[in-house]
């Protein structure tokens, strides 16, 4: 998935991240979703950020397991994010919140993530065929 590239907050304590893995991200560490409202945040970050972000509430559930949810620039709340999930667990692994391999599970499933900290960062899972289409080229 690349090496991630960490960005910082202006206000110290703050609980969230700033994550590149060749795509923006900020991630919102919490205690439960319910101390978040994802459709209210994804918007107001991704419209403070030029050219948009990706948005991750991250609440840790054990020594190396994460429970994510992600709000999508363009796209909005999302069963699952690639990069997302990798952003998340490698801000979590930075913060000495859990240790590699990371579980992270989102609404579409479990993934895995692993990264040492200074190289590039892994992610395992299922791939799963939503849907086929075709459209007429001009």
């Amino acid at each position: 998935m690349g090496t991630p590239k960490f960005g910082k907050s202006d206000k110290p304590g703050d609980n969230l991240a700033f994550v590149s893995l060749g795509n923006p991200h900020v991630v919102l560490f919490a205690k439960s979703f319910e101390d978040i409202e994802l459709d209210d945040i994804g918007p107001k970050y991704n419209s403070q950020i030029p050219g948009g972000t990706n948005v991750h509430v991250a609440v840790k559930s054990g020594p190396s397991r994460l429970l994510v949810r992600h709000w999508e620039r363009g796209v909005g709340k999302t069963m699952a994010c690639g990069t997302g999930a990798v952003a998340c667990a490698v801000a979590a692994i930075g913060r000495g919140d859990v240790k590699s391999p990371v579980e992270v599970n989102v609404p579409g499933g479990r993934l895995v993530v692993e990264w040492d900290g200074t190289g590039e960062a892994t992610l395992e899972g299922p791939a799963v065929r939503v849907f086929d289409t075709e459209f007429p080229l001009p």
